[in-house]
């Protein structure tokens, strides 16, 4: 079985993923791992929730390194569907790292299950916008709290940089954007805002694009 960029039968594909998922020992193994952490990290001080988080997103990071190298470039090309089923399932888990972690403010290995979410996301969901927005914008946001604003604006400008098009698409068709667009559009919309706050924007290009994207948003919302 294997996924095709296209699309093509996805639906059934998902169904026959998600019931995999649950036969795949590694993907598993790693998230118990996780989900033990989070059921022990009351009973844990910083310390040693640092030195076991640590071993966990290591396994994470691995993880997502073979499935980035296996992914072998999707969507431009076939992937084959065990490794897709992997990076669906490691984005996941590293976000419920990243959560736990930033409710006990230990903000680099935050960052470190970040990238891991953004690694897998990108592997194996890089064509659908939807997804990649939430991941970069949590990365730069947690970037920012750190006070590293290279790798937020960075993250930011990604986001701009790669679903500026969309507007071209959907703006002159006049009719509400579907779920998936309004959601690549909203986090094209915090992404300009966020990179309008930081150094050295292009304020007057930002100012329009913010612009645009707003009155694609606002189409089929109901106003009171």
């Amino acid at each position: 079985m294997r996924v095709r960029p296209d699309g093509s039968w996805s639906e059934r594909l998902v169904r026959a993923l998600k019931r995999l998922w649950t036969r795949n020992p590694s993907m598993t193994a790693l998230r118990q791992r996780v989900e033990a952490l989070e059921q022990s990290a009351t009973e844990l001080d910083d310390a040693e929730l640092r030195a076991q988080a640590r071993d966990v997103l290591c396994a994470l990071s691995e993880a997502g390194h073979v499935i980035e190298r296996k992914a072998r470039g999707y969507p431009n090309g076939a992937i084959n569907a065990s490794v897709w089923l992997d990076g669906a399932a490691l984005g996941p888990a590293a976000l419920r790292m990243a959560v736990l972690l930033r409710s006990r403010d230990l903000l680099d290995l935050e960052e470190a299950a970040h990238v891991v979410r953004c690694t897998a996301v990108l592997a194996v969901h890089g064509h659908l916008h939807h997804m990649v927005g939430p991941a970069m914008l949590a990365r730069g946001d947690c970037a920012e709290r750190r006070g590293d604003q290279d790798t937020a604006t960075a993250c930011y400008e990604a986001i701009v940089g790669d679903f500026s098009w969309l507007l071209d698409d959907v703006e002159p068709v006049g009719t509400p954007p579907s779920d998936e667009e309004r959601a690549a559009l909203e986090s094209l919309l915090v992404a300009v805002e966020r990179r309008m706050e930081l150094p050295d924007a292009d304020g007057a290009a930002l100012d329009r694009l913010l612009d645009r994207c707003r009155g694609v948003l606002e189409r089929g919302v109901s106003r009171p």
